[in-house]
């Protein structure tokens, strides 16, 4: 699970339960959120939502590079349809 996004969909969906989410994490992980927390909490939900849009884009494109190079699938020529299985299955098989 990527922490960030973990705390940026927290924030803006229900930034009141945040710190009720914690227990979910083993303290090593409990502590990456908390420090991520600590800095994007003061951001405006407008900074919030396009620092979200910007790591969305960043591991977009890491995905495609990483399925062009290690599996020859590139995104780009597939059916839009199959975009979200391709996601998962990379997900899946990539932390």
């Amino acid at each position: 699970m990527n922490l960030e996004v973990f705390c940026y969909v927290g924030l803006l969906c229900f930034p009141e339960q945040m710190d009720s989410c914690l227990f979910l994490f083993r303290d090593a992980e409990e502590q990456k959120v908390r420090n991520i927390l600590q800095e994007l909490r003061p951001l405006a939900r407008g900074d919030l939502l396009q620092r979200w849009s910007k790591l969305r884009r960043e591991e977009y494109a890491s995905m495609s590079r990483e399925l062009v190079q290690g599996y020859g699938i590139d995104l780009d020529r597939l059916p839009p349809s199959l975009h979200p299985w391709c996601a998962s299955w990379w997900a899946e098989n990539h932390g």
